[in-house]
């Protein structure tokens, strides 16, 4: 399955394509209306994949789209925040139902326009419903932005994140909910 954006930020919408013959041929489907003006997507197996974004001008709200039929028919999901200043940084599926994606709040203090606080939000239903995983600190600090992500397995994710001093220099962290090797 890709995804391309058509028309303009203005009046724009995304196209699905989706290939059943490992991309010899290509289907196109109807055009859909995006869930943001920025937005990324992961597919948990070949039928079903996630498309998240940040709302945009349609809501200003974190918003999903979901499929279950390849990209043929895209349904809305329900909305991963509901603060128009949370802003999803990654989205990954780990299987046809169950996907992660990484929110950071925009500070409306910090007057430069920083993430001071991220989440993860979790769904087991393909997006009809979200709860939050709260996430460690780094030295005493919270973690304000967490990208990429990576959730291969139901059980556990890997990403690299950063607190709001350390996502103005080079430095990372490495967070994982993996448990470990014993």
């Amino acid at each position: 399955i890709g995804l391309a954006p058509t028309g303009t930020n203005a009046d724009g919408g995304i196209v699905s394509v989706r290939s059943a013959d490992n991309g010899r041929t290509w289907a196109v489907s109807a055009s859909h209306a995006p869930p943001s003006d920025i937005f990324m997507a992961s597919c948990g197996d070949a039928l079903h994949c996630m498309l998240v974004g940040d709302g945009g001008a349609r809501s200003g709200v974190a918003a999903a789209m979901a499929t279950s039929d390849g990209g043929v028919s895209w349904h809305d999901a329900a909305a991963v925040s509901a603060s128009p200043d949370d802003t999803p940084l990654a989205v990954s599926c780990a299987t046809a139902l169950t996907c992660f994606v990484s929110v950071s709040h925009l500070s409306v203090n910090s007057g430069v326009g920083r993430y001071d606080r991220a989440v993860i939000e979790a769904t087991q239903d393909g997006g009809r419903t979200w709860s939050t995983i709260s996430l460690p600190a780094a030295a005493g600090l919270p973690l304000a932005a967490v990208f990429p992500l990576s959730c291969p397995s139901r059980v556990g994710c890997i990403a690299v994140a950063a607190t709001a001093q350390q996502f103005l220099g080079p430095q990372r962290e490495i967070i994982s909910s993996f448990p470990a090797p014993s």
